[in-house]
């Protein structure tokens, strides 16, 4: 089954060397491409240890984007691994020239940059809420049928947990369970009762 697989990435970035591995969860046998921008950038793309050639860049003379290519194999779990280097920079065009020039190669890769941090952010703090959440409502919906909760079996209903509740207050008027007994299970039954009516 052939596979077409896009990945976009935000990190930080070091220019002295910023490695990036990532992992092949499927056998690959086919082309690779790697695009990186800006073309200031440069970098070795390898997969499973077999380099990616470089390739000419595209877009003519104002092309910002340095590709890399080419034909390899790897069995699953093998990791494509990219080293960048190199200062981030403006994209150069024949049109600028000037104060103007120089102004807007030094503002553009810093918005940029910050525009992508602060998306990355946004959607990471969105994606731990939700896993927050779920974590909260599967440990809910476990502890509501833990037998721990329970002497018998599990409730199954809001009326079962309230005639256990009046079953509880007519022995322990009879006398026949002690105060921390009761004290302890009757706490246990308004637990599960207040869980089943929160859900």
């Amino acid at each position: 089954e052939q596979r077409v697989m896009h990945v976009i990435y935000t990190l930080p970035y070091q220019p002295l060397g910023t490695p990036l591995e990532v992992p092949l969860d499927y056998a690959l046998n086919g082309r690779v491409d790697v695009t990186i921008s800006p073309i200031s950038v440069d970098g070795a793309v390898t997969v499973a240890g077999q380099s990616v050639p470089a390739l000419a860049a595209q877009g003519g003379e104002t092309s910002d984007v340095r590709v890399f290519g080419g034909e390899a194999s790897a069995p699953a779990g093998a990791t494509l691994r990219l080293e960048l280097r190199g200062e981030i920079s403006a994209p150069q065009s024949a049109s600028q020239s000037g104060s103007d020039s120089a102004a807007s190669a030094s503002a553009a890769p810093t918005s940029a940059v910050s525009r992508d941090l602060l998306v990355g952010i946004l959607i990471g703090a969105g994606l731990g809420l939700v896993l927050l959440g779920a974590f909260f409502l599967v440990k809910d919906r476990l502890a509501l049928r833990s037998p721990a909760n329970s002497d018998g079996p599990l409730a199954a209903d809001k009326e079962t947990l309230v005639a256990e509740l009046a079953a509880l207050d007519e022995r322990f008027g009879r006398g026949e369970i002690s105060k921390a007994e009761y004290d302890s299970r009757r706490d246990q039954l308004k637990k599960q009762l207040a869980r089943l009516m929160r859900g």
